[in-house]
């Protein structure tokens, strides 16, 4: 699994303000469970849905939850076909590194398993796809959040806008464009 990077923090921490006790969440593309357990552990009375591809990485984010004694429930599947919603919030965390970007990319990343970095389509095919079943899986007033890269923000708010959510950029503790909020009206 991908080991979370300082910007994943920055994200729950947008995050978890905006939650209550009792209110649904979807973590997509789950990896370790960093995201979804720090919410559950922030937040007790959230109910918590994870999910993710691979089978391997399910079964580190298990082991994590076991150990933290966090009640989070696990799902193997593509995004989030699989689920139904509605839930308040979506979040992940998915690959958005273009497939063209990888001679670009720091040397570490070499150690972090591809397919938890890399992404067709100049590394928004995922995100896309999941941006365009947000409005199925969220509550009225429910919210998307997507960790992205710092050039991927206009796109990423085109596609938000064209699936009927209501799209905002969060930047980073750098000054970055490096997160889309968008909500369902």
């Amino acid at each position: 699994v991908l080991v979370p990077r300082p910007e994943t923090e920055e994200l729950v921490e947008l995050i978890v303000p905006t939650l209550a006790d009792g209110q649904r969440v979807l973590d997509v593309g789950t990896g370790s469970g960093a995201i979804a357990l720090a919410m559950k552990h922030a937040i007790p009375g959230v109910l918590i849905d994870a999910t993710d591809a691979s089978d391997a990485a399910l079964s580190i984010a298990r082991a994590n939850a076991e150990r933290l004694t966090l009640d989070v429930a696990f799902h193997r599947g593509h995004l989030a076909s699989h689920l139904s919603g509605p839930y308040a919030a979506v979040i992940a965390n998915l690959p958005y590194i273009g497939e063209h970007e990888r001679a670009l990319c720091d040397p570490e990343l070499a150690f972090e398993p591809a397919e938890a970095l890399f992404a067709p389509e100049a590394g928004l095919a995922l995100m896309r796809e999941l941006i365009a079943d947000a409005p199925r899986l969220l509550t009225p007033g429910g919210t998307l959040w997507l960790e992205h890269g710092f050039t991927q923000a206009v796109a990423l708010c085109e596609l938000a806008n064209a699936a009927g959510l209501r799209p905002e950029t969060r930047m980073d503790l750098a000054g970055k464009a490096r997160f889309l909020c968008a909500r369902r009206a």
